[in-house]
């Protein structure tokens, strides 16, 4: 089961332009980049904001890029045994 992250809520204020700042830790830990389109959806009373697909995507392709191959590794392994 996936760990989920819970800390306390934080209040963050409106600017006149309508604009929010979402804090630090959390932009580390999800690797918002400025610029990055994020989404809000309306929950009846609440307010998520979500990472468009297209982000979610990417992340998922920096995650398998550059790292060795598993299907390498098995066949590698498997070279090894008589």
């Amino acid at each position: 089961m996936k760990k989920v992250n819970r800390e306390a809520p934080r209040a963050v204020t409106v600017s006149p332009e309508g604009a929010i700042q979402i804090p630090e830790a959390i932009i580390r830990r999800y690797g918002i980049a400025p610029g990055q389109e994020l989404m809000i959806v309306d929950q009846g009373g609440s307010l998520l904001v979500v990472m468009s697909r297209e982000a979610v995507i990417e992340q998922a392709r920096g995650m398998l890029s550059g790292g060795s191959s598993l299907t390498a590794a098995l066949l590698e392994d498997r070279r090894r045994w008589p």
